[in-house]
Order: structure tokens, then C-alpha cells, then sequence
């Protein structure tokens, strides 16, 4: 078996930073844009979004020992 000189990590990095810079995402109404300007606001909304499920958590559990 031979040993290959890239690790899993090395390679997964490569091939997301090829396909943030060249891959496009067509949406329903036609227009298109690259993922490496859609990801920020993706990242955006999946932090505002756990950020909101831990509030509403903490509030529920707040409601529940009263």
C-alpha cells in the first residue's frame, strides 16, 4: 500500500477553496452568484439562527422552573 502525501484535511481545504472561488448557485428566479459571496451571509444567518435557538432554550427552561 503506498503511502499518500496529502492529508484528508489538506485536500478538503483545497477542493472547498477551488469551489468557493468557481462554483455558482443558480437560484429560482435566474440570477446566479458564487458561493464565496454567498457563504458569509449563509454563516450569518446559521449563527443568528443558534443564536436565537439558545435564547428561546434558555427562556423555555426560565418558564419551566417557575
Amino acid at each position: 500500500m503506498r503511502h499518500f502525501p496529502f492529508s484528508y484535511q489538506m485536500i478538503r481545504s483545497a477542493v472547498y477553496n477551488l469551489a468557493e472561488k468557481t462554483l455558482e448557485i443558480e437560484f429560482k428566479d435566474g440570477s446566479s452568484k458564487r458561493l464565496r459571496d454567498i457563504t458569509p451571509q449563509i454563516y450569518a444567518h446559521l449563527m443568528n439562527r443558534s443564536l436565537c435557538e439558545k435564547a428561546l432554550s434558555k427562556f423555555s427552561q426560565k418558564l419551566a422552573t417557575k
